[in-house]
């Protein structure tokens, strides 16, 4: 896992409109991460589509309140998405 310095959040209001997904933000993760997937640190644009990712995930039952939080949000590929799942984060 690459080592990210967070900017702060470009666009709060999309988060506190229940958007995560906002391309401003979704930019603000991706030049955090230098164009790479958070885990496997390959460069996203190669393979897929970014995802923007719940750190922990925000499953009912894990940290659901964490969803718009923008220290829980990361730049991950689908792969890593996918295969993370809600498994990480749990206590």
């Amino acid at each position: 896992m690459i080592r990210l310095s967070r900017p702060d959040c470009p666009h709060p209001d999309a988060l506190a409109n229940s958007n995560y997904k906002h391309p401003k933000n979704k930019q603000a993760l991706h030049d955090a991460s230098f164009g790479k997937c958070m885990y496997c640190e390959s460069h996203v644009s190669h393979i897929d589509y970014a995802h923007v990712e719940h750190i922990k995930p925000k499953a009912d039952g894990k940290y659901p309140y964490l969803k718009y939080v923008w220290d829980n949000l990361g730049y991950s590929c689908a792969i890593c998405n996918v295969n993370k799942d809600e498994y990480l984060g749990s206590e």
